[in-house]
C-alpha cells in the first residue's frame, strides 16, 4: 500500500519536471533529488509490505514513508495551485509583481522539499540502527514482475457445498399455500453461505414459475429505505416510463406505490442482509398481509430476534457449517480452478497436509474457504502453500483483539490482504468507499481507480499494447480471481449492466485496513440518499 502511495508521488514529480519546468527555476535539482530517493524506496517497499503484518518494526516504518510520500504529494499539489496553476497567481498581482509571487512560492518548494529529504534521512538511519534490511527481489518484487492475467472477469455461479438440505427445506417453507403473508428466514453469522443459500433457492425455474412476480434487494446496515423500495419496483414492473415517474416520488408515495402493484399477485421478495427489528418495521407496510395466497418475503440476517419478530411462527434456516470432506472440495475447486486442475490432474497429494491444516482453521464457514482458496490460487509451489500456513497461523489471534468480529473469518480475509501485490491494494481497499452490499457500475469503478492514480499504464502487460483502461480492467480480472471481488450483470428498468460488488465482511476489512493506513474514513450520513442508478453504467 505504501508502495502505491509513493509511485503517487514519483508519478506526480515526474509531470511537474516535464510540464512545468519552467516554474522551476533554482529549485529542480531538489525535486529531482527527491524523486530519486522516492524511486529507490519503492524497491524497498515493494518486499517491506509482504512483511509488515509479520514486523512491528516494519509496519511503523512503512507508516513514516507514507506519510512522506503524502508530504511530498502535498507540497507538488500546493506549487502547482500557487504557482503553475493557470492564472494562479493573476488574482494577486495588483498587490505583488508576479515574479516576487513565483520567487516565494518557488523558494517555499525547496524548503519543504529539503525537510522531507531530512525525515528520509532520518528513516534510513532508523533503519539501520534498529536492523531493518530488505532485499529487493522479495516476494513483493517478483509478484510485480509477473504478467497480469488477460482475463475479464465473468459471472460465476456460486459453489454449493453442503447446502441440499436447506435449498429443500426453504423451497418447501416458500410454496406453502397460507392466506397470509409469511416471512421465510435465513439466518446464520457473516460468512456463513445465506445469501448463497438464498441465490440458489431464488433462481430455481420451479420457484419462479410459482410465484406472479419475484424481487430482491439488499438492505444491510447501512439501510437506504427508498432505494430498497425503487430496486423492488424496478423487477417487477417492464413499463419504463412508468419507473421514470417513480424516481421523483417521496419514501412514503413509493410505499403505498409497491403495495398497490403487489396486492393482487402472489409476490416473492427476497430482502438480503437485514440487521434490525426497525428495518423490518419500516419496510413492512408495502407488502400486502392479506394480499393473493401464498405470498412470502424471505430474509437473510444475522440475528434470530429479527427473524421471529418479523413472523413468530416461521422456523428460522440454518445453513450448516460444511464437514472436513465438503470443506476441502470447496477449497480444491477455488484454489485448482479447472484450468489449472487439468495440468496438475488435480491437487497433488504433497499439498493435502498444508491444505487440510488450513481448511481445520476455517472450521466450516464457506467465507473463510473461498477467498483462502482464491489466495492459494496464486501459489504455485508447496513452499508457497507452506508460507501461507505459517502466516495464517500468525495471523489466528491478532484480529479477534482488534475487532469485535469472529477472529477466525477476519484471520484468514487478513491473510488474503496482506498476500496482494502493492499496486492492487488501494484497488481493494477502494471499495471501503461505498456503502455495504452496493453495486458499482463496473465502468465507473474502472474510471474511479484512474483518476486516483492507482493504475500504472506501464506496468507489463501480455501484448505491450494495452491501455489505462486494460490494465484496470485486468486489475479487477485479478481481484476477481482471488475471490475478493464479486461481479455480475443486472438489469434496471429494461437495461443490463455489469457491476462489482464485495462481502460486507471484505467491506470491514477494507474499511479496516484503510483506517488504519490512512486510505480513507467513514463519516456516518445524516439521512442523505443515494440512489442505485448511475449515467456511468457499464452496458
Amino acid at each position: 500500500m505504501a508502495e502505491a502511495v509513493v509511485t503517487v508521488a514519483v508519478d506526480k514529480m515526474a509531470n511537474l519536471l516535464i510540464n512545468e519546468t519552467v516554474f522551476l527555476l533554482g529549485v529542480k535539482g531538489e525535486v529531482r533529488r527527491l524523486q530519486a530517493e522516492l524511486k529507490r524506496m519503492q524497491c524497498f517497499l515493494k518486499d517491506a509490505d509482504q512483511r509488515q503484518d509479520q514486523d512491528e518494526r516494519v509496519r511503523n516504518w512503512i507508516a513514516e514513508i507514507r506519510d512522506v510520500a503524502f508530504d511530498a504529494e502535498d507540497v507538488i499539489d500546493t506549487f502547482i495551485l500557487k504557482v503553475a496553476g493557470k492564472g494562479g497567481h493573476r488574482r494577486i498581482s495588483m498587490v505583488v509583481p508576479g515574479f516576487i509571487y513565483r520567487g516565494y512560492h518557488q523558494r517555499r518548494i525547496g524548503v519543504d522539499i529539503k525537510a522531507i529529504r531530512t525525515k528520509l534521512g532520518d528513516i534510513y538511519q532508523s533503519m539501520q540502527a534498529y536492523d531493518i534490511k530488505f532485499s529487493d527481489g522479495g516476494e513483493g518484487t517478483r509478484e510485480s514482475k509477473k504478467m497480469l492475467r488477460k482475463s475479464r472477469p465473468v459471472v460465476e455461479e456460486d459453489d454449493v457445498f453442503g447446502l441440499e438440505g436447506s435449498i429443500s427445506e426453504t423451497i418447501s417453507q416458500l410454496k406453502m399455500e397460507e392466506k397470509m403473508l409469511r416471512v421465510v428466514s435465513i439466518v446464520g453469522m457473516g460468512g456463513s453461505g445465506k445469501t448463497t443459500l438464498a441465490k440458489q433457492v431464488y433462481n430455481r425455474a420451479a420457484v419462479k414459475r410459482h410465484f406472479d412476480c419475484c424481487a430482491w434487494a439488499f438492505v444491510s446496515q447501512e439501510i437506504s429505505t427508498w432505494d430498497i423500495l425503487f430496486g423492488i419496483l424496478a423487477k417487477i414492473t417492464t413499463e419504463r416510463d412508468r419507473l421514470a415517474e417513480f424516481e421523483s416520488e417521496k419514501e412514503g408515495d413509493l410505499v403505498e406505490i409497491l403495495y398497490e402493484f403487489l396486492k393482487d399477485k402472489r409476490y416473492l421478495v427476497v430482502l438480503d442482509d437485514i440487521w434490525r427489528v426497525e428495518d423490518w418495521d419500516i419496510l413492512k407496510d408495502a407488502f400486502p398481509k392479506n394480499g393473493k395466497a401464498g405470498s412470502k418475503v424471505l430474509f437473510t440476517t444475522r440475528n434470530k430476534v429479527v427473524a421471529s419478530h418479523a413472523d413468530p411462527w416461521s422456523i428460522p434456516i440454518e445453513p450448516p457449517m460444511l464437514d472436513e470432506g465438503q470443506s476441502w472440495e470447496l477449497l480444491c475447486t477455488k484454489a485448482f480452478p479447472p484450468n489449472i486442475a487439468e495440468s496438475r490432474g488435480g491437487c497433488p497429494p504433497e499439498y493435502e497436509k498444508p491444505g487440510k491444516a488450513m481448511v481445520r482453521k476455517c472450521q466450516g464457514l464457506p467465507l473463510a474457504l473461498v477467498v483462502l482458496g482464491g489466495l492459494l490460487a496464486a501459489k504455485e509451489s508447496l513452499s508457497e502453500w507452506e508460507e501461507v500456513e505459517r502466516k495464517m497461523n500468525a495471523n489466528l489471534i491478532k484480529f479477534q483483539q482488534q475487532t469485535n468480529q469472529p477472529g477466525r473469518v477476519y484471520r484468514i480475509l487478513s491473510l488474503s490482504y496482506y498476500d496482494l501485490p502493492y499496486y492492487l491494494k488501494p484497488c481493494f481497499l477502494y471499495f471501503g468507499h461505498f456503502p455495504e452490499d452496493w453495486e458499482i457500475p463496473k465502468k465507473k469503478l474502472i474510471r474511479l481507480w484512474i483518476a486516483e492514480g492507482f493504475v500504472q499504464p506501464q506496468f507489463p502487460t501480455v501484448s505491450g499494447e494495452d491501455t489505462t483502461e486494460d490494465v484496470a480492467e485486468q486489475y479487477l480480472a485479478e481481484l476477481v480471481n482471488r475471490c475478493m471481488v464479486q461481479v455480475g450483470t443486472t438489469s434496471l428498468g429494461g437495461r443490463g449492466r455489469n457491476f462489482c460488488r464485495i462481502h460486507d465482511l471484505m467491506r470491514d476489512l477494507c474499511v479496516l485496513h484503510g483506517r488504519k493506513e490512512n486510505f480513507l474514513d467513514i463519516v456516518p450520513s445524516r439521512g442523505t440518499t443515494m440512489k442505485s442508478t448511475d449515467d456511468e453504467e457499464d452496458h
